[in-house]
Formats: structure tokens, sequence, C-alpha cells
């Protein structure tokens, strides 16, 4: 790929209509929103879900050797 293949890469010319990346936020409060998420997934115990697959997929990897 030639260099100019690339800037035309970095200058967005593949995205002739940029207002379809736009969104529009209805709750600013983006830190409340991660922490009412967190509280959620702590309440349900989908943290316990998480961590017992992280130490089974660890102990798998680990017997499986690669």
């Amino acid at each position: 790929m030639h260099w100019g293949e690339w800037l035309s890469v970095l200058n967005g010319s593949h995205f002739p209509d940029a207002s379809v990346l736009a969104q529009q936020v209805n709750d600013p409060d983006i830190l409340g929103r991660i922490q009412r998420t967190w509280m959620t997934f702590v309440k349900t115990g989908q943290i316990w879900a998480f961590i017992i697959g992280a130490i089974l997929g660890y102990v798998f990897r680990g017997i499986t050797g690669t």
C-alpha cells in the first residue's frame, strides 16, 4: 500500500457523512451511569461468574499448555 493511501485513511475520506458517527446523549452523568452499571454487575452476581470463569480459563490454559 502506498503512503498516500494511508493518508487518505487518516483524513477521513472514507467517511463522507460524518453525522452518522454522532449520537445524542440523553444522560450526561457518565460516572453515575458507570457506577450504577457496576453496582448492578455486583448485585446480580455476575462478578462471581466472571471471576470463576477467569480462574477456570487460566487453569484450563495451564493444563493444555498453550
